[in-house]
């Protein structure tokens, strides 16, 4: 059963991945033209429904006792939450910008995708230190 869900959790990771840095890409084409706002808005949104798969029902749970593994996967997954959370107030950011266009600045949206990349960078990190060094 968990090979099972271990073979899964990777292939459902590396869809939101693609979409975050995609949403952040469109982020800063939206600098020069309104019309690619439209579409980051509905990625944005697709990242977040992307995320609850691999974050909440599809990863490993590690029930061993070696101390390093437990080490990083701890962070795997507290990053992993954190990007969960992140994404989930880049949403909520984007329909209040929508309802409220004046008031919330593109400069925020734009902080809060590259906190996303970064923490999708370390979490990355993390699980392949996992997968290809520890051989979780």
């Amino acid at each position: 059963m968990i090979k099972a869900i271990s073979d899964l959790h990777p292939l459902l990771v590396h869809f939101p991945i693609v979409l975050i840095l995609l949403g952040l890409l469109f982020n800063l084409l939206s600098y020069r033209d309104y019309k690619w706002q439209q579409a980051e808005f509905l990625l944005d949104i697709l990242t977040f429904v992307s995320l609850v798969f691999p974050v909440w029902f599809v990863h490993a749970h590690y029930h061993g006792n070696d101390e390093l593994v437990l080490e990083y996967y701890q962070k795997h997954s507290m990053l992993a939450l954190l990007l969960f959370w992140v994404v989930a107030l880049l949403v909520l950011v984007r329909i209040l910008e929508y309802y409220y266009p004046k008031r919330v600045s593109i400069y925020v949206v734009t902080t809060i995708k590259i906190l996303a990349t970064l923490i999708t960078i370390l979490v990355g990190h993390y699980g392949a230190y996992l997968t290809h060094v520890l051989k979780f």
